[in-house]
């Protein structure tokens, strides 16, 4: 099993006891996580077998003068949190170059994630310094971690910081699929299941500051709802060229009847119908930052079931999914989605069945 997919599913256990203690950072923590953009580099050492040193970050998070840690928040503040969902808006901007840092400092998760992007981001920009790739293998690990035991004690003081963390390993999860392997191709369950675990965390953390007009996460909030489609106000009777997928069915998917009917009638619709939100939003020419925003969303906003169907290799759940990255490539100039989407749809098209093929119709 992926050791996110772990990690995150006792990240989603709110209230319960930790299942293990946060690492000290003084320890080398295990790789544990297949970073692709950082294994693309060619400064990783041929004989690189076990952990990576731990680049050290004390609780306190004194970040010492030209250490990495320093250099990668100060990348967040100027830099990456310029590209973050919603940062087109001038208050969302504000609020994670100004607003969030300080609230990292008192909260590891979010300081761990922070680090973590901020390292990815200059290893997209061609930076292969070995000791940025350990960083980054690092902090992420920790993110995960940290994470979970915050989330065990989740309270009003911390909720706010909380949030911040999720939505970065929301998109942390989106840029991790840049130069993953494709061949065979293995539909990225992993990576959705993430999402969606830490779209749970989000909600959980909401609940103690949505009654906060000062929380900072209000902003994303209220800008998020304000700007991007609602698939609820969106009927089944309105998803445009997608319904061939749910009227056709001609062909089954090797399943029983009631199977099908399950999927079709409360599964695949409701998916579909973000799946139209996000074709909206790229047709009236939304601003970059807005289709990201739902794009990043999606996982979490289907049915769990749906990924269980993607993961079986149903072919409507492919088809599905071909369209969700097709339309996600209309983001490609924001870093952390770039051209990942493209070869996403491409692959997923290749292991459809021939004879579902009619289904699919064209990807934009």
């Amino acid at each position: 099993m992926d050791p996110r997919i772990s990690a995150m599913r006792a990240i989603q256990s709110v209230g319960r006891p930790p299942v293990a203690a946060t690492p000290s950072l003084e320890e080398p923590l295990s790789p544990g996580f297949d970073v692709h953009v950082a294994a693309r580099s060619t400064s990783w050492s041929t004989s690189h077998t076990g952990s990576p040193a731990s680049p050290r970050l004390s609780t306190e998070h004194h970040l010492r003068p030209f250490s990495w840690e320093f250099k990668l928040f100060h990348h967040f503040t100027v830099a990456t949190s310029h590209t973050l969902p919603g940062s087109h808006i001038p208050s969302v901007k504000d609020c994670w170059s100004v607003q969030v840092p300080p609230l990292a400092v008192d909260y590891e998760p979010l300081m761990y994630g922070l680090l973590a992007l901020s390292a990815l981001h200059m290893i997209s920009t061609g930076c292969e310094d070995p000791e940025l790739i350990r960083c980054r293998d690092h902090y992420l690990d920790a993110t995960l971690r940290a994470h979970r035991q915050g989330l065990t004690g989740l309270r009003k003081e911390t909720a706010d910081a909380a949030c911040f963390a999720s939505i970065i390993l929301m998109v942390d999860t989106f840029a991790a699929l840049h130069g993953r392997p494709l061949d065979p191709y293995e539909p990225p369950v992993s990576d959705l299941r993430i999402a969606r675990g830490v779209r749970v965390v989000f909600q959980a953390a909401w609940e103690h500051i949505k009654d906060d007009p000062d929380a900072s996460a209000m902003i994303i909030v209220r800008t998020f709802t304000s700007s991007s489609g609602v698939s609820e106000s969106i009927s089944q009777a309105d998803i445009g060229p997608f319904s061939k997928i749910l009227e056709d069915q001609t062909q089954l998917e090797g399943d029983t009847p009631q199977d099908i009917e399950s999927d079709l009638l409360h599964v695949y619709p409701k998916a579909l119908r973000h799946i139209r939100s996000i074709q909206n939003a790229v047709r009236s020419r939304e601003h970059p930052m807005v289709l990201c925003r739902i794009i990043m969303s999606f996982a979490g906003l289907v049915p769990e079931r749906l990924l269980d169907c993607v993961e079986e290799r149903r072919p409507r759940a492919l088809i599905i999914l071909a369209h969700y990255f097709s339309l996600a490539s209309n983001a490609r100039e924001v870093w952390w989605i770039g051209e990942s989407p493209g070869r996403e749809a491409a692959a997923v098209r290749e292991v459809i069945p021939s004879k579902f093929l009619h289904l699919l119709g064209e990807m934009e």
